[in-house]
């Protein structure tokens, strides 16, 4: 999946396919992310498969788009996550969180959260971490900000889920409107009619989640749209 920073910049690279800024490849690895979308200048990712490297395997590396700059996200050689791979990354407002499929890893992240058995959903503008508490069970997603708190997004594993800024229902216009094209651009085969989409976001100074369901239409139209 490509991510558009708010520059208008894009990220992008799957696998041991490479690592891409703007179609243009960086590095080998793959999976990058913004590690902040508001600003487009770091991006997060996973390095390995280059030619010649075959003892330190692949690991989560930074990528400076500006400078050029590339250096080891996890730069202790004691941390038990030093040359650590993942399967699932995802990145904003300056956190990272990875998802590795190995036994007693699960969910590590920049914050120094690290859950054995939850399995990662995505990462917010404002640095929180949405997750499944014990990924296997099926049971249960939440949402644990940057200051410790947790709030409950559902009572049941998101399949996908993109965090939006904190804006209350006055940004809903917006956030369909950038959901959209992201909605659009990850998916491998074009949106067809009856497809849908939900988003759940708090409101602004309080506890209580907008849920917006999406019905598509076409692939430029929205079928049906109702918050619950």
């Amino acid at each position: 999946m490509p991510f558009v920073s708010k520059t208008g910049d894009v990220v992008h690279g799957k696998g041991g396919m490479g690592a891409f800024y703007n179609n243009a490849q960086f590095d080998y690895g793959g999976g990058p992310c913004w590690l902040n979308k508001a600003i487009g200048d770091i991006a997060v990712y996973q390095h390995g498969g280059g030619p010649g490297e075959t003892g330190e395997g692949w690991y989560l590396h930074f990528y400076n788009v500006h400078t050029g700059e590339k250096w080891r996200a996890i730069q202790d050689p004691a941390s038990p996550f030093y040359g650590m791979g993942f399967n699932f990354l995802s990145a904003d407002g300056g956190v990272w969180a990875a998802h590795t499929v190995l036994p007693g890893v699960g969910l590590w992240a920049s914050t120094g959260l690290h859950l054995p058995y939850a399995g990662l959903l995505s990462v917010g503008p404002e640095g929180e971490i949405a997750y499944a508490p014990n990924y296997q069970s099926g049971a249960q997603s939440v949402v644990q900000q940057v200051d410790g708190y947790i709030w409950d997004l559902s009572p049941s594993v998101v399949y996908d889920l993109q965090l939006l800024e904190d804006k209350g229902r006055s940004g809903l216009r917006d956030h369909l409107s950038f959901a959209s094209k992201a909605f659009q651009c990850h998916r491998s085969s074009p949106v067809d009619a009856g497809d849908h989409m939900l988003f759940s976001f708090r409101e602004n100074g309080g506890s209580a989640i907008t849920v917006a369901f999406m019905e598509w239409f076409s692939i430029h139209s929205i079928r049906s749209l109702a918050i619950l």
